[in-house]
C-alpha cells in the first residue's frame, strides 16, 4: 500500500507465481531517468535533504529527486554528510622500503657524493649533504650520485643488492667526475601496493577506491555499518604499509538539484 503522493504508487505491477502456487504481487522496478542538471548545490554544514529539496521544489518530499540525480551515493543521507558512508584519504608509506632506502644512501656514499634534491643539477659545485633530502617515495625515487666514473659498476651493484629497480638514469661529466641521476623503484613494494587496492577493492562495505599511485595515496569510501576502519587498516598492515588516515568531509562539496519532476 503506497501513499497518495508516494512515486511508487503509480508504477506497473507484475505477478509471479512462487513454487507453493501461491501469488504475488508486486510493483516494477522504478527506472531512474539520466540525469538533468542545470544547478549544483554547495553543501553546508547542518544541511537537510528535506530542507535542501525545499529550497529548490518548494516541496520536502521531493528529496528524492535529489538523490536519483546523485546516484553515485548508495544512501540518500550521504549526500550531505558522511553517515552510515564515510570517505577519507589514506597516505602510505613502507617501513621496509625506507630502511633499505637508508642503508642504499650509506652505500652509495662510500662510493661518491649522494644527493636527491633535484635543485643540486644547478648547484653542483656545493656539497650535496648540504642540501635537504626529501622523504623517499616508496613507489619511485631518484637517487642523485656524484662520483669517479670507475665506480660506476660498483654503484649499479648497490642498486641491485638492495632490492632496487633502476627505471632509467641520464648523466653528464663534471671535471673528472660522473654526475648521474637514477630513477629506481622497488618492484616487490610495488606487487603489495597492487594486492592491497585489490584486496581493499573486493571488501564487502568499500564502495569506491581512488588510487594515486605517484603520490602513495588512496581515497576510500565505505560503509562503516558494513566494515569497520580497524579491518581496513588490518589489510593495510598486513602488506607492510605504515598509513596516515586524513577525513575527508562532504561540506562544500557539490551535488546535483535536477529539473522538478511534475506529475
Amino acid at each position: 500500500m503506497f501513499s497518495k503522493g508516494s512515486r511508487y504508487r503509480n508504477l506497473s505491477e507484475s505477478v509471479f507465481l512462487t513454487a507453493e502456487g501461491e501469488r504475488i504481487r508486486s510493483k516494477v522496478l522504478r527506472l531512474i531517468p539520466p540525469r538533468e542538471s542545470t544547478v549544483l548545490h554547495t553543501v553546508k554544514g547542518g544541511d537537510r535533504l528535506d530542507l535542501v529539496a525545499y529550497k529548490y521544489y518548494g516541496d520536502t518530499t521531493k528529496w528524492w529527486q535529489i538523490s536519483d540525480a546523485n546516484p553515485e551515493w548508495s544512501f540518500p543521507v550521504d549526500l550531505l554528510g558522511t553517515t552510515p558512508l564515510v570517505e577519507e584519504r589514506f597516505s602510505l608509506t613502507h617501513a621496509d622500503f625506507e630502511v633499505r632506502y637508508d642503508r642504499l644512501i650509506t652505500a652509495l656514499k662510500n662510493l661518491g657524493v649522494v644527493g636527491n634534491d633535484l635543485v643540486t643539477y644547478f648547484t653542483l659545485n656545493e656539497p650535496f649533504e648540504s642540501q635537504e633530502i626529501a622523504q623517499p617515495n616508496f613507489l619511485e625515487e631518484k637517487v642523485l650520485v656524484k662520483y669517479p666514473p670507475a665506480n660506476r659498476a660498483l654503484v649499479l651493484a648497490a642498486i641491485r643488492t638492495h632490492d632496487f629497480h633502476r627505471l632509467s638514469s641520464f648523466s653528464f661529466m663534471q671535471q673528472t667526475d660522473l654526475v648521474e641521476v637514477f630513477t629506481i623503484d622497488d618492484p616487490e613494494v610495488k606487487r603489495r601496493w597492487r594486492l592491497l587496492v585489490s584486496d581493499l577493492g573486493q571488501t564487502p562495505g568499500v564502495v569506491a577506491v581512488e588510487s594515486s599511485v605517484a603520490e602513495g595515496i588512496f581515497t576510500l569510501a565505505y560503509n562503516t555499518e558494513t566494515v569497520a576502519r580497524e579491518s581496513l587498516l588490518g589489510l593495510i598492515n598486513q602488506q607492510g604499509f605504515i598509513v596516515d588516515i586524513t577525513p575527508i568531509s562532504r561540506i562544500g562539496r557539490k551535488i546535483h538539484i535536477p529539473p522538478n519532476q511534475v506529475a
